[in-house]
């Protein structure tokens, strides 16, 4: 049976903090998946429920039901007693350190919607009195919209490559049935576009033998071209390349990470001669096959440790000043950067203020505006040609800051 609770709602972005469980703590329990409790409190009761639904209000009192994952937790404290105000600033901090805002709080309760690069985390917090408050955590998978032609045609011309997650046994270069109308679309998209080359490549996770995953990775790209042709393509326009596990876009060492390595994009070669060369900055710390967004290049002194790359998916943006903003939902292409600071070349590390400065600056001079802007989150919007490209820049302290890029479908 699904139960509803009502509470207000928080939009923020998520932030990795570690979970440090107390020695008093109930027998298996633990906070929430990624926010650390106040400390000074100990868990006293405890419900982890693999599905239900729990029933949030927005500021317009409109209800917003949310099913996933649901944690419920009491904490109580084990030393002198903190004010409701301190607590609920404990979990506005952490929100606002990962470019997060308040949509809407009372006096002793708030609601935090923190969305990752998969899942979104709802969280919401009762501050009863100061010797206890009560949470509730809801994770849920990210709703990922149906990829239509235009989605597909629009992409690869913007973006110069468009991912297909083509099924295929392991080991094997046979496409499943289910992928069928994924390359029934992307033939759709190529017979609309007016590219004269286009390069179909394959690429593998970083599971097995590396040469074997290049043969692989070719045969499976062969045979994604061969369908398209037969579905009226021209051969003479495509090209077949396998880069095996060499090109990753995610994190191998997770399943969800290897999901997105293994694909078929379809590429133009002459995209970078269009006009949007793949910015040289690096570092030798840089994370393989990652470089800067052509738009946003890295602060010095910072290297790219993570990049990955989700394709027609929604991300919600803030516009306005902070305590007075609104939401914007983007739907579009989103590649997210995460860069750290290399403590060992000798230079001071900025503070958050330079950060987003820097980035603040950069959009101004080439036309861009800023959008949204607080002390530890910044969000501007570009225009490239007919596309926009908005960007929410994240420092909540030096030693990282993160950027999510999205370019919207066009209309």
């Amino acid at each position: 049976m699904r139960s509803k609770v009502y509470f207000h709602v928080l939009s923020v972005p998520l932030i990795a903090l570690s979970l440090l469980a107390q020695t008093n703590d109930i027998a298996g329990s633990s906070d929430p998946f990624l926010f650390r409790r106040v400390p000074g409190f100990h868990i006293a009761a405890f419900r982890d429920t693999a599905s239900a639904t729990v029933t949030f209000r927005s500021a317009a009192s409109a209800e917003l039901p949310v099913e996933g994952h649901k944690i419920e937790i009491t904490y109580r404290n084990d030393g002198p007693g903190i004010s409701p105000s301190s607590i609920l600033q404990h979990y506005q901090r952490a929100a606002l350190g990962l470019g997060g805002r308040v949509v809407n709080e009372a006096q002793q309760s708030a609601t935090y919607l923190a969305p990752g690069k998969s899942t979104e985390i709802w969280l919401a917090v009762e501050v009863p009195d100061a010797m206890q408050y009560k949470l509730i955590a809801i994770e849920r998978g990210a709703v990922v919209p149906e990829v239509t032609v235009d989605d597909m045609l629009s992409t690869l011309e913007r973006e110069g490559r468009l991912a297909l997650y083509v099924k295929f046994d392991p080991d094997e270069a046979i496409i499943k049935p289910e992928s069928q109308p994924v390359i029934a679309k992307a033939a759709q998209a190529l017979q609309r576009s007016p590219l004269e080359r286009v390069s179909v490549e394959g690429h593998t996770d970083f599971i097995g033998n590396p040469a074997a995953n290049k043969v692989l990775s070719t045969a499976r790209a062969k045979v994604v071209a061969d369908s398209l042709v037969a579905r009226g393509i021209d051969p003479k326009r495509l090209s077949v390349t396998g880069f095996g596990q060499d090109r990753p876009i995610a994190d191998n060492t997770t399943e969800e990470g290897r999901a997105k390595n293994r694909r078929i994009e379809l590429v133009n070669p002459d995209f970078q001669r269009q006009g949007a060369p793949v910015s040289t900055a690096s570092h030798p710390k840089d994370a393989k096959g990652t470089h800067d967004h052509p738009l946003f290049p890295r602060v010095a002194g910072y290297y790219l440790s993570q990049s990955d790359v989700q394709d027609a998916t929604d991300v919600i943006f803030a516009v306005g000043k902070p305590g007075n903003s609104r939401d914007v939902t983007l739907h579009g292409r989103r590649q997210d950067l995460v860069y750290r600071f290399d403590d060992l070349g000798g230079k001071p590390m900025p503070g958050p203020e330079q950060i987003l400065r820097y980035y603040a600056d950069a959009a101004r001079r080439t036309g861009g505006t800023v959008q949204y802007e607080s002390s530890s989150a910044l969000v501007t919007k570009q225009t490239t040609g007919a596309s926009e490209v908005w960007a929410r820049i994240t420092a909540a302290g030096g030693e990282q800051y993160t950027i999510t890029v999205v370019t919207p479908a066009l209309q």
